[in-house]
Order: C-alpha cells, then structure tokens, then sequence
C-alpha cells in the first residue's frame, strides 16, 4: 500500500468514527479540503460506502446474536 492509499484508508477510519469532516480530518492527520477532495473521487466514495455498510452489518449481526440469547 502506498502512502496516498494509506492516507485514505486512515480518512475513510476517521470519517467512520468521527462526528464530522473537520473532526475526521484532524484525526486522519490531513486537512478539511483533503476529506472533501476524497469524497469527490468515486473510487473513495465506494470504499466508504462499503467499510460502512459492513460496519453496519456486523453491528446487526452482533445486535441479533445478542437478544438470541434473552
């Protein structure tokens, strides 16, 4: 992984936890208009839209798992 990949999957990381993009961005270590310059690029937007909807969908799973044993 080169150094401009890692930079985005830390963004992708940070825009997931973060409440909003300048958090996101101080916390990925880049600037505002770096995130929003990201979110344009569709191949960006894709993998986000992906980590996200898999963060969503193990939370399900674990939510089910956990009131299966109630």
């Amino acid at each position: 992984m080169n150094s401009n990949e890692a930079k985005k999957e830390k963004a992708i990381e940070a825009l997931l936890r973060e409440p909003n993009t300048a958090q996101a961005a101080k916390a990925a270590g880049i600037s505002e208009a770096t995130i929003h310059r990201y979110l344009k690029e569709p191949s960006f937007r894709e993998a986000y839209k992906r980590t996200r909807a898999q963060l969503l969908d193990n939370t399900d799973h674990a939510v089910e798992h956990d009131h299966a044993g109630e």
